[in-house]
């Protein structure tokens, strides 16, 4: 029995010091069993290198009342992470009210079990930005968490991150119960000429009319005329394009304004035990776009 131990304890130390190849032994890859049995060869998917470095959120000013606005705070703890090599931007228990986030290469919102990231509803915040929507070259609201051409993020922690969806969404009356409807109308907003979508601005009506089957508005020349229907261009809740190695763990996202995870020609990307939860009367909420 006791060389029997001490021989498996062997083993595992050859196996440790890379004689893989005289014992027999490999590491483990976590994902092995999604490409069993593929038709076709594929390259295997790697989890992002993060610096081994964190900063909390409150090192930078933020305050976790949800009535405190932290879109300050949240880019200057991405850009002195960043100034670092990256790390992990952790965000503790609290209700942190912000406008859009940044991410940069190397970087991880470690957003804990008991903290909420909530974007604010200020449609002032969210400028309007060329993107890529319905496969069409075209103009949205940036995104709430977004990133463009970055390498080695990620989203994980447990927590939630909630995109104030029903400020910015239009609603169909025949998806909401009567007492629903009603109450939607007492809030304010507009209808459309039947009363049978219900828009929370103006400007979201206007978008409606001069846009075609694919959601995108048309004749739009101007800056100014892109501003007259701002509230339509819904932004996507996590908006990444041309990033590498990607990774969004252990995360609920929710309420949407309008699609939830759009990684637009990006490479090598982990989609990881997410939870994503909206209503159920919600207009657009697809879970991915890819």
């Amino acid at each position: 029995m006791h060389l029997r131990k001490n021989g498996t304890l062997a083993a595992i130390s050859l196996c440790l010091a890379g004689a893989a190849a005289v014992l027999g032994c490999r590491e483990t890859y976590e994902f092995d069993y999604l490409y069993q049995e593929l038709p076709f060869d594929m390259e295997k998917v790697h989890r992002p290198r993060i610096p081994d470095r964190q900063v909390l959120l409150t090192d930078f000013g933020a305050t976790g009342d949800g009535v405190t606005l932290n879109t300050d705070a949240f880019r200057r703890a991405v850009d002195s992470l960043s100034s670092l090599g990256g790390g992990h931007l952790v965000v503790p228990e609290g209700i942190w009210l912000t406008g859009p986030v940044t991410l940069k290469d190397n970087i991880d919102l470690h957003v804990t079990p008991d903290a909420v990231i909530r974007f604010s509803s200020d449609r002032s915040l969210y400028p309007i930005v060329e993107t890529v929507f319905e496969g069409l070259d075209t103009k949205r609201c940036i995104s709430p968490i977004n990133a463009s051409g970055a390498k080695n993020i990620s989203i994980t922690g447990g927590g939630t991150i909630d995109g104030s969806g029903d400020d910015w969404r239009q609603v169909k009356r025949s998806k909401m119960a009567p007492a629903q409807w009603k109450d939607l109308l007492a809030s304010g907003g507009f209808t459309d000429d039947r009363g049978n979508v219900w828009y929370p601005d103006s400007s979201s009506f206007r978008g409606s009319l001069v846009s075609d089957a694919f959601n995108v508005p048309q004749g739009m020349v101007s800056d100014e005329d892109w501003e007259s229907v701002k509230t339509y261009l819904r932004p996507v809740m996590i908006g990444l394009k041309e990033c590498e190695n990607v990774l969004l763990e252990d995360v609920l996202f929710q309420n949407s304004p309008c699609w939830n995870i759009h990684p637009l020609m990006c490479r090598n990307v982990i989609i990881n035990n997410i939870t994503v939860r909206n209503p159920w009367y919600s207009q657009n909420l697809s879970l991915i776009h890819i």
